[in-house]
């Protein structure tokens, strides 16, 4: 029990800091509209031997940062790794423009972000949640052609753009200029646009950043975990039961629309199906009362990486008080017919 406790303290941190990653990125969008005209002119002034232009992070890197936080949040939440990889990122990419921003390494929301930081590190192999192999190869495909074509397209639009003679190779001020074009939406750079210019550069963009969001809705497609059933496991099912089986409910596991969860670490089994998004379980889990708790968190992970809520149908009401401490609800939906089996008969008359 003292395990099943320090996992859900665990769980609980870790969910508090998704949310709190939740918050940052909404806090990235709002962060640049009061802020930028001070960053500007304190890096003018202590890295005047830079650019400006070029130093500078623009206030829409703060608000992209802060819509892919917020788009993360929830795979993060089930516990997907390429979203962990996403938001440890991303997370990075917000504290240093605070830092910038502030020129401090103490101000509350950068304390914030550290810690975030810390947490989803430290606890890594919680997020193992895979994407769909699939759908990771689409979302790299998708991402790798549009960039490249809207990116060789701009070059061109840009340098058809600005005809005034230039200092710097055309090529790469074209580039330069496509990049924040492109990745910072910075239209200013572009000079004076007629109507038909303007229209042709911000579509760019708009198919730009909807090929990098397709991508990243693709990149976030779990993988759903379908396991085929063998007569070996029902074999292996019907032990268990003869072993364990105390509800009568988990009798149906051997039914041919269940699949099974087998215990890694401890002896037993979960029975459920699949519907709609949730693992309705048959009964209680089949395993000895000891190892139950154990079992059922291994499970609660299983779901997670599968995106799977959870609802175990018909459970004893003994077992009541473990599911509510490992945050299970409950509802009665009615009673359970129950005969005596020494005076009960098929025959009919008052005992039907």
């Amino acid at each position: 029990m003292k395990r099943v406790i320090i996992e859900a303290i665990r769980s609980s941190i870790i969910n508090a800091a998704i949310f709190l990653t939740l918050m940052l990125g909404i806090e990235n969008i709002l962060y640049e509209y009061y802020n930028r005209i001070h960053v500007i002119s304190y890096i003018s002034k202590y890295f005047y031997f830079f650019s400006p232009e070029t130093l500078v992070l623009h206030r829409t890197i703060s608000v992209i940062a802060g819509f892919v936080l917020i788009f993360t949040s929830y795979r993060l939440y089930k516990r997907m790794r390429m979203a962990w990889i996403i938001s440890i990122c991303m997370l990075s990419v917000s504290m240093l423009i605070h830092v910038i921003g502030y020129h401090s390494l103490f101000k509350p929301v950068i304390i914030v972000e550290s810690i975030v930081i810390i947490i989803l590190s430290f606890n890594y192999k919680k997020f193992k949640r895979a994407s769909n192999p699939i759908n990771l190869k689409t979302s790299l495909f998708l991402c790798v052609i549009v960039t490249f074509l809207i990116f060789i397209n701009t070059c061109f639009a840009v340098y058809e753009i600005n005809t005034k003679p230039l200092t710097v190779n055309i090529l790469g001020y074209a580039v330069l200029r496509t990049l924040k074009m492109l990745f910072l939406i910075d239209f200013s750079t572009l000079g004076h646009l007629s109507t038909r210019e303007l229209v042709f550069v911000k579509t760019e963009t708009a198919i730009n950043w909807t090929g990098v969001l397709a991508a990243l809705l693709f990149i976030l497609k779990p993988l759903v975990y379908q396991p085929f059933v063998t007569a070996f496991d029902k074999e292996k099912v019907r032990k268990l039961l003869r072993k364990y089986g105390g509800n009568p409910l988990s009798y149906i596991a051997i039914e041919d629309d269940k699949k099974y969860y087998f215990g890694h670490n401890v002896e037993g089994v979960i029975s459920y199906t699949a519907a709609a998004g949730v693992a309705v379980c048959a009964g209680d889990p089949v395993c000895s009362n000891e190892d139950m708790p154990l079992l059922i968190i291994e499970f609660i992970t299983h779901c997670k990486q599968n995106d799977f809520d959870i609802c175990f149908c018909h459970t004893l009401e003994k077992h009541i008080p473990l599911y509510n401490l490992l945050g299970f609800g409950k509802i009665k939906c009615g009673e359970e017919a129950m005969f005596n089996l020494e005076t009960y008969n098929l025959g009919g008359g008052g005992s039907s």
